[in-house]
């Protein structure tokens, strides 16, 4: 497993009358209806020992379709199990590093922090979750059903497996937007007003936009590129988000890439459908927003972070990509 960070004093948590002890039959309980046979194995599994502290919730959006969150403490060292009949699961940790693994394949990096996984299973699969006591963690996924993708014409008629994609498990790095709305869906709980819920579909419904967009990209292999063209442009991109090329400019990240400039740029726009700095400012304001909301750090750190030297232009930036001013995001903290 990989090194996790233990909780610490400035870490997030729920609100204190969200916070409860979790036992497995609580947790094996509420996720039922989403995971089938889900169990837990370790110290206390079997009674009523907690587990977890913190919240969970599970919400049925339409007959079919589900979205579940967690934000918790790891009480104790444990594993959990679960058989995943056909459907396509994404999954969203927005904090935490614990194993998760899909017929023994890994789904998540082992470095901490925001990553995803989109999964269209055409058949049950195996599905292992290790965490280490002391550990937080934060996720939401969602599901859909077989019942659900058929109502919204996703499986197709005629198709050696009934399904719009082939089988496959991908990983992948949410968007700043899809980052946004997995922390606000994970604020809700309890019973849902009809508002509520109404805004719980919507979030909900934009999510499995850019998962499908990006399981059906995936589908077609590398883009249009050649294997070694592909590899490059997604070293070149896990380079930008590593903030290492924020002051770099164009020649010196194509040198870093070991590539001409323009078939760079041109490469890196028909992988990803946008120019290398629209990319990198992309980055670099979705670091922004994480400090924001996890660290509490000033609107001029933030802007200082996304390279915005006026707050004003840094404000107007950030709100065009996440709908939000930064204050009102430094506000939930």
């Amino acid at each position: 497993m990989p090194i996790c960070r233990r909780r610490q004093a400035g870490d997030v948590m729920p609100a204190a009358s969200d916070i409860a002890l979790l036992s497995a039959k609580t947790i094996n309980a509420r996720w039922q209806p989403a995971f089938g046979d889900y169990c837990l194995a370790g110290a206390g599994a079997d009674d009523d020992t907690a587990l977890m502290q913190g919240r969970m919730a599970l919400f049925r959006i339409r007959p079919g379709f589900y979205l579940y969150s967690a934000d918790w403490i790891h009480l104790q060292d444990m594993t959990c199990q679960a058989l995943l009949p056909p459907g396509i699961r994404i999954m969203l940790r927005l904090q935490g590093c614990a194993e998760l693994t899909l017929d023994g394949v890994r789904l998540l990096p082992d470095a901490a922090g925001c990553a995803g996984a989109v999964c269209a299973l055409t058949a049950p699969a195996s599905l292992v979750r290790r965490a280490r006591a002391q550990t937080c963690e934060r996720l939401l996924g969602l599901v859909l059903m077989p019942a659900w993708l058929e109502e919204a014409g996703l499986l197709r008629a005629g198709s050696q497996t009934g399904w719009a994609w082939h089988p496959a498990c991908r990983s992948w790095q949410p968007s700043a937007r899809t980052a946004t709305l997995a922390n606000q869906l994970l604020r809700y709980g309890g019973e849902p007003c009809p508002l509520q819920q109404l805004q719980i579909e919507s979030k909900a419904l934009e999510l499995v936009t850019e998962a499908l967009d990006f399981l059906d990209l995936d589908q077609t292999g590398t883009a249009g590129l050649r294997p070694d063209e592909f590899r490059r442009v997604s070293r070149l991109k896990a380079f930008l988000d590593s903030g290492e090329a924020d002051r770099l400019d164009l020649p010196a990240i194509a040198q870093y890439a070991g590539c001409n400039a323009n078939t760079l740029q041109q490469w890196f726009r028909q992988a990803y459908g946008q120019t290398i700095f629209d990319y990198l400012r992309e980055s670099r304001l979705r670091r922004a927003a994480r400090l924001l909301e996890q660290d509490g750090i000033s609107v001029a750190q933030a802007a200082e972070v996304a390279g915005y030297t006026s707050q004003g232009n840094f404000s107007t930036a950030f709100r065009r990509c996440f709908g939000i001013c930064p204050k009102q995001l430094r506000c939930k903290v």
